[in-house]
């Protein structure tokens, strides 16, 4: 019979304690904008229209991208349209009251801005837990905004593109996530031109450190004792 030398075991025990780590996971959103149609139902431009300078970053993009269309009420005002998809029933995704009220789930938002020229129109991604009531539980965690476009790249002329990202934990008592992307225009041009490309939402259950600890330590005992 074979037997594992104590790093081996370790290491052995490691790669199953990452592995649990990434079982329990779920991607809520993965939108690249390439379709007819998107989950915000946000119009889209051509990469090769112009407007932009290439979009070098990871995820590569497609073809297209997403702005804010042409809802505001004239040229030379400051306005946001607010965009949103159905609300995401966490257990729909597989996530249980007791992984999420023990705070072992957590949550990582990603999406690609930019803006046209010097107009810093920007758009803004926001995730809202709310508990079994449909209440919302603390503030929303945001990426993108109005400083993050205008630290990106291109002055006056065309801008670069930037990746921004966010994790942290789903909070206790959630049920319920409503994603919102709002796009706000600068008292310039006529279109909204905060620009949003691969968005991704993930969730993953992550052991609590405690158990994972234990079970590390406990695995390592029982081959001492069998050795």
């Amino acid at each position: 019979m074979k037997h594992h030398s104590l790093p081996q075991m370790a290491r052995i025990l490691t790669l199953a304690l990452a592995t649990t780590a990434v079982s329990g996971a779920a991607t809520l959103i993965n939108e690249g904008f390439e379709g007819g149609t998107n989950v915000f139902n946000l119009p889209t431009y051509a990469y090769t229209d112009g407007y932009t300078l290439t979009n070098t970053l990871s995820p590569t993009p497609g073809l297209r991208y997403a702005h804010g269309g042409n809802p505001a009420p004239g040229n030379n005002v400051a306005y946001t349209q607010t965009f949103s998809i159905p609300t995401l029933m966490l257990a729909s995704f597989g996530f249980t009251t007791e992984q999420i009220d023990a705070g072992t789930v957590a949550f990582n938002i990603a999406s690609q801005f930019s803006t046209y020229q010097g107009q810093n129109d920007h758009a803004v991604i926001s995730l809202q837990f709310r508990d079994g009531s449909s209440q919302p539980l603390g503030s929303a965690f945001q990426i993108g905004g109005s400083a993050f476009v205008t630290a990106l790249a291109g002055g006056t002329g065309n801008r670069d593109w930037g990746n921004a990202t966010l994790e942290g934990f789903v909070p206790t008592g959630a049920r319920e996530l409503v994603v919102t992307l709002a796009e706000t225009k600068t008292p310039q041009g006529a279109y909204i031109d905060g620009y949003v490309d691969n968005v991704r939402l993930d969730m993953n259950v992550v052991p609590e450190p405690g158990s994972a600890m234990l079970g590390l330590v406990g695995g390592l005992i029982l081959l001492r004792r069998r050795k």
